[in-house]
Formats: C-alpha cells, structure tokens, sequence
C-alpha cells in the first residue's frame, strides 16, 4: 500500500493512497495531535520526515534565531 505521512503542526497525518493511481483513497487521518512550539520558530517547527531502519518514523525539528 502507498501511502503519504504529513506533519502539519500541531498534527501528524496519513493520507492512504491503495490503488497507487496517485489519488486519495480518503481524508487524511489524524495520528498524533498535539504538536505545538513558539510563534517564532513554527515555520521550521516539524520537518523532513523519513522511516529509519527500526520502522520508526523520524522528524526533524530547527529553529531560527534572530538577533
């Protein structure tokens, strides 16, 4: 099963996609909710999301000081 993960702060969401015709087979699905960070850094907050060897799925998270 294809399938796309989004991390859209403050939620992580699937958007099935079963057929592989690149179309949503369904609204995206709310898995984790609950994300949050400051206004200042909430461009950069959650991003670059990659499976890692366990299965696991890893996100990023950078921040922009500003002076």
């Amino acid at each position: 099963m294809a399938a796309v993960w989004v991390i859209c702060p403050p939620k992580l969401l699937f958007i099935p996609e079963r057929n592989r015709d690149d179309v949503p087979d369904g609204a995206p699905e709310v898995v984790l909710d609950g994300f949050t960070g400051s206004p200042e850094m909430h461009h950069t907050f959650a991003n670059g999301l990659r499976f890692g060897p366990d299965g696991w799925l890893y996100g990023r998270c950078g921040g922009v000081q500003f002076r």
